[in-house]
């Protein structure tokens, strides 16, 4: 009977040790699997980070051209309700009323993310910023948007019969984009031993149709309208963007990874 007991609690001796040691494998595996999870997260949203960094530049330059042309239809629009004189500088604005700007944001990190599952992200919060910017707020601004035509292509067909391209070079613009970068029109291009001038500005060929033609205010009022939603839209990703970059530095710096 003992010897019988003996093998009996061998047995359970044997269960138990076999029993702890696929416990102790499991858990080495999850706290192996937890890890690479972490660093595929840490990796990742590196990436992210640095793919909004260069977007949040592009977004700013762009908001500029939109503000300036805000600035432009607003003349524009005085031109054509007062009748003021033509002048050389309302070349520049007929200019900057079709300039359009879309972003064409780097998805690396973003696509890394999606192949893995947005729940690598463990951080809420931070999660539903990146999709939303990403999902909602880029494909808003970016080159093929269904939801208001590319402003530059919409007034193309009239700007061929109605204005001419100025070629003066007395004209004189200054650009000053982000960080105080400034292009000076017009300015000297040149492509290998190959130098050209490029100049910007649109004026009318008859100034005077122009500003009571019914159709240039209507194409101008429609094109104003499409420059509101993307200034908005243009102001609205710049803040969800910086909102994420400060949300993504706290993270990393704190987070376990």
């Amino acid at each position: 009977m003992t010897k019988y007991k003996d093998q009996i609690f061998k047995y359970l001796v044997e269960i138990l040790v076999v029993t702890i040691g696929i416990l102790i494998a499991f858990a080495l595996d999850n706290w192996n699997q937890n890890r690479n999870k972490k660093q595929q997260e840490y990796e990742i949203l590196n990436q992210i980070n640095e793919d909004l960094k260069v977007v949040l530049q592009d977004l700013k330059n762009d908001f500029i051209i939109h503000k300036i042309a805000l600035k432009s239809h607003a003349r524009i629009d005085s031109m054509t309700k007062y009748n003021i004189p033509y002048n050389e500088e309302m070349t520049f604005d007929f200019y900057w009323v079709k300039e359009d700007e879309f972003i064409f944001p780097n998805k690396t990190g973003f696509e890394m993310l999606e192949s893995f599952g947005t729940n690598l992200i463990s951080n809420l919060e931070l999660r539903n910023s990146i999709s939303y910017v990403y999902n909602h707020d880029f494909p808003r601004i970016t080159k093929g948007n269904n939801l208001y035509p590319d402003i530059h292509e919409f007034l193309t067909p009239y700007y061929q019969l109605n204005f001419k391209t100025n070629t003066n070079p007395a004209l004189a613009y200054k650009l000053t984009l982000e960080d105080n970068y400034t292009i000076n029109y017009p300015r000297e291009i040149k492509t290998g031993e190959i130098s050209d001038m490029e100049f910007i500005g649109f004026s009318p060929i008859n100034y005077n149709n122009i500003i009571i033609d019914d159709e240039f205010k209507f194409l101008i009022s429609e094109a104003k309208k499409y420059r509101l939603y993307k200034y908005k839209m243009y102001k609205n990703t710049i803040q969800h963007v910086e909102e994420i970059l400060v949300m993504l530095d706290n993270y990393l710096k704190t987070s376990d990874f």
